[in-house]
């Protein structure tokens, strides 16, 4: 097994909903050891069109004391610089919607950084699927005043 690597969670086995963990990533699934997972980069479309992904494991330990785990599969996707820039134009991450005097006097600096832009292999899925909707809206807008104003009469 080659991942690109491994977290641990302690979680309540009683409440822990898998389904809602892995909400907005493309693709996860439970860890199967007969299975070769690749630590390298790959492309494909998990019905999200093409984009580039690595395997991380996620093992969840029982923090009520039972030794029991689980273990999945997440594909998390790698964004190149150049995807990067662009969608830290629309996202909405603490860091953009924060106030500037909040950003410069965090005592923790936890959110000092956007979570697209300057976090390289530990992003967000979620929030590069809102900052991806976001751009596609204000792509289809800026196509819809085109034609209007190209329709309207000189």
């Amino acid at each position: 097994m080659y991942v690109s690597c491994i977290n641990q969670y302690n979680v309540d086995f009683n409440t822990f909903n898998h389904k809602s963990y892995y909400e907005g990533y493309h693709h996860y699934e439970e860890f199967d050891s007969s299975k070769i997972y690749t630590f390298n980069h790959y492309i494909a479309d998990y019905g999200y069109g093409k984009h580039t992904y690595q395997y991380w494991l996620d093992i969840f330990v029982n923090k009520t004391g039972f030794s029991k785990k689980k273990k999945f599969i997440v594909v998390r996707e790698v964004l190149s610089l150049q995807e990067r820039n662009e969608l830290a134009k629309y996202c909405d991450c603490e860091y953009h919607t924060s106030t500037p005097l909040w950003q410069i006097f965090n005592p923790n600096n936890r959110f000092s950084d956007c979570v697209i832009q300057y976090n390289n292999y530990n992003y967000n899925q979620k929030a590069i699927n809102r900052a991806r909707e976001q751009m596609k809206k204000e792509w289809k807008l800026k196509q819809q005043s085109l034609l209007l104003n190209n329709n309207e009469p000189s």
